[in-house]
């Protein structure tokens, strides 16, 4: 199935790429804390990064997905049960849930994708939380559409993980959007999970004399 952001709604998009967040396990429900990203690939199964759902829950704490409404104004909770870590000991996790979407949209790819291959993914990075008068919580989740291209294809010692078959991207992406499938412009094959950023060199930007020493002073850009 072709993906085209003119012909589809974000509502179908809400219902398989989805935001993971620790929540009460006791009515009503509550938000505790954004943990990052996921999303539908089978019948009741999803996907995300383990280290977004690694933490030690309390007894009245659970993992849930969150269906959010087109328009904002509605959201369904879904708790995530049977969260195994990769038997392979990557930084993947599956997860079954009790939601059935309307619509399977997404697709995982039979073969790796070559350098140069434009991507795209979806999801809601910036997520914050905030506190209202009356002192209940309430999180801004502004979703954010992003493409780009694979640079490379490389082997990235991921630490805690090893040596990680991994795609290097032309896009800086923002923190809390681990978890979100990458696919293939145009189209919903899935080729990878986005899991981190690599600092792998930094650079002096602009320097300036500071007037107490004399010494010139460098600012360091990180490239990542």
């Amino acid at each position: 199935m072709n993906l085209n952001f003119t012909k589809i709604s974000r509502s179908k998009i809400h219902e398989v790429i989805l935001p993971i967040f620790k929540t009460t396990n006791k009515e009503p429900f509550d938000l505790i804390s954004f943990q990052g990203m996921g999303f539908v690939i089978a019948p009741n199964v999803l996907i995300t990064c383990w280290h977004c759902v690694d933490e030690p829950l309390k007894h009245d704490e659970q993992y849930s997905a969150v269906i959010v409404k087109e328009d904002g104004s509605d959201h369904t909770l879904v708790e995530l049960i049977n969260i195994e870590k990769d038997a392979n000991g990557n930084d993947l996790a599956t997860a079954n849930h009790a939601y059935t979407p309307s619509e399977y949209l997404l697709k995982l790819a039979t073969n790796d994708a070559a350098f140069g291959t434009e991507i795209w993914t979806y999801g809601f990075p910036l997520t914050t939380p905030e506190l209202l008068p009356d002192g209940s919580k309430k999180f801004v989740a502004p979703p954010q559409f992003l493409k780009g291209y694979i640079v490379r294809n490389l082997t990235y010692n991921y630490e805690g993980y090893g040596e990680v078959k991994s795609y290097e991207l032309d896009l800086l992406v923002p923190k809390g959007l681990s978890g979100a499938p990458l696919m293939i412009l145009g189209d919903s094959i899935v080729i990878g999970v986005i899991y981190g950023s690599n600092e792998f060199a930094t650079i002096e930007h602009i320097s300036s004399v500071d007037p107490n020493t004399g010494k010139s002073e460098p600012e360091i850009q990180r490239i990542i």
